[in-house]
């Protein structure tokens, strides 16, 4: 399988609801400006790096390591998780780790667990599961310490797993390796997925691979030059809904079949300016060097709403399905999918494109989702019920 050679940001923020605004900080845009100008014998801003290793922590077994994330037990109706600046709040009221700082997470409305990354001091970290009803205090599962470009990361089962980026699942973790995933369920402990030839793990997973057991899929760009050319046609076509170019899938841990998603890859880059040349005017520098690099956010701090991120996010019901909801055929539809049937709804559909969404649950588990389109806001109630009612469309 060939290498993808990509620039990340932020890589291995995974999916945390509050997907990034506080790791932004940490693994931001400007960290990787830095890094592109010191490739191109420019000099960086000085970072500070922590190379020194993790305290160790007290090995358990698995099985004990499992009575104590059963002992948590599970919550009394349907949690609400909202993102938040750093960290997260749980139905409406803003979770502290009084220890360190939340950096990422992912967690499950249906059963109210929720696992998190949280810095301890600069490059070091600790993951922490905990069920958010209950007064017990979280349980470590792992250390984690980030060398160059690898996680390095040791279970409290004695684990010692590296990758190059890191998933945060409700009860757990993914780490993403060049042909496949590690996957480390806190409550059965270590398995591996391998993938379908022509992709890799998405580095940014925007739902709960461990809770839903789907995984996020990217294709691996192509080296030849002529089958560039002919994928550049192909996303023009998928933009303006001519062609497919299916770059994204979940994939089910389980059986090892994907769903597929008319997205292409393309529109996930920034575009940055590494070197300045003479004035134009008072404001304005010419830009002697540019680079594209893939960036959640682009360089004010919004969303780059282009990014795979923001535009295939999927969760659990209260009634045992998974639903994924993505922004497909360029931006022209929004679409729900049960990933369990394969059946796609259209529930939103603008010539002008949809800007961009976001999925909530209430405290029912009932999916919302938030669209911008254009200038105005609109809300789709229920989807799991549209669903079930509305005729479905082609794949």
């Amino acid at each position: 399988m060939k290498k993808r050679n990509l620039i990340k940001v932020l890589v291995g923020v995974g999916f945390f609801s509050a997907t990034a605004a506080s790791a932004f900080d940490l693994f931001g845009i400007q960290a990787q400006i830095d890094a592109i100008r010191a490739a191109n014998g420019l000099q960086p801003t000085a970072y500070q790096q922590n190379n020194t290793p993790m305290p160790a922590l007290p090995t358990i077994t698995q099985e004990e390591l499992t009575a104590k994330i059963n002992a948590l037990g599970k919550a009394n109706g349907f949690i609400q998780f909202t993102q938040k600046k750093e960290g997260f709040a749980i139905n409406q009221r803003n979770y502290i780790d009084p220890e360190a700082k939340v950096m990422n997470f992912a967690f499950d409305g249906v059963s109210g667990m929720v696992t998190y990354l949280a810095e301890v001091v600069p490059g070091q970290y600790l993951i922490k599961t905990m069920q958010a009803q209950s007064s017990a205090e979280p349980v470590v599962i792992a250390n984690a310490r980030k060398v160059g470009g690898t996680w390095e990361v040791t279970t409290m089962t004695g684990k010692r797993l590296t990758g190059s980026a890191i998933v945060m699942g409700s009860r757990g973790f993914t780490l993403n390796r060049e042909n496949g995933a590690i996957i480390f369920d806190a409550t059965s402990g270590m398995k591996t997925a391998s993938l379908p030839d022509g992709y890799a793990i998405a580095d940014y997973q925007n739902g709960d691979a461990i809770q839903t057991r789907f995984l996020l899929l990217e294709a691996i760009p192509p080296a030849d030059d002529n089958d560039k050319l002919m994928g550049t046609f192909k996303s023009l076509g998928s933009h303006f809904g001519l062609s497919k170019k299916e770059d994204y899938g979940l994939m089910n841990l389980d059986t090892g079949k994907a769903v597929m998603f008319n997205i292409s890859s393309d529109a996930k880059n920034q575009n940055a300016c590494v070197q300045r040349g003479q004035q134009i005017n008072s404001f304005m520098n010419k830009c002697e060097k540019s680079v594209s690099f893939e960036s959640l956010y682009d360089q004010a701090g919004q969303p780059n709403v282009g990014h795979y991120y923001w535009r295939v996010m999927w969760v659990n019901t209260p009634s045992g399905k998974t639903i994924a909801v993505t922004i497909e055929d360029g931006v022209k539809r929004l679409i729900a999918t049960d990933l369990s049937s394969g059946k796609k709804v259209l529930l939103k559909e603008r010539m002008m494109g949809i800007n961009q969404f976001k999925i909530y649950q209430n405290g029912q588990g009932k999916i919302f989702a938030d669209v911008q389109l254009g200038f105005s806001n609109e809300t789709v109630e229920d989807i799991e019920n549209l669903l079930a009612t509305l005729p479905a469309i082609e794949g």
